[in-house]
């Protein structure tokens, strides 16, 4: 007969790549494996959108459709979190509502690519920030 053991996790620590659990088991201890962490400047250069079609559709959807395409085209399931950034002190519903509404095809793109032509097309700009993408509007000079 084999002898069960149940682990259950209380607290998580996250250190760059690693994390460690403490386990209440026998003996109790730690549990800490390595993250086999992709970075995201590779993730979205390896992520191939294979056909993608926009219609009127808000930046906002679009970016949503983006983390969608991501989260199912990456090979550890994570994705890639893309964030539309709304300037402090701004309504989000007008803010949203001056960006016009984007029609595209895409077909065998990259994500990064994908990125830049959005933003080409809005006038935005988009930057990588530890795990995440972010998308800003241009500062006006």
């Amino acid at each position: 007969m084999t002898k069960r053991m149940w682990i259950i996790f209380t607290k998580v620590f996250i250190v760059g790549t690693s994390f460690c659990l403490p386990a209440q088991a026998e003996g109790g201890g730690w549990i800490c494996p390595r993250l086999n962490v992709v970075p995201i400047e590779k993730k979205i250069q390896e992520i191939m959108i294979e056909e993608a079609e926009y219609r009127e559709e808000s930046l906002s959807e679009v970016v949503g459709s983006l983390v969608d395409f991501s989260r199912k085209l990456d090979p550890d399931g994570i994705g890639v979190h893309i964030i539309l950034v709304i300037p402090p002190g701004t309504d989000r519903d007008d803010f949203l509502s001056e960006i016009p509404p984007l029609t595209l095809s895409l077909k065998k793109v990259t994500l990064e690519d994908a990125l830049k032509l959005i933003t080409q097309l809005t006038g935005f700009t988009y930057r990588i920030d530890r795990n995440m993408v972010l998308i800003e509007s241009k500062p006006i000079n």
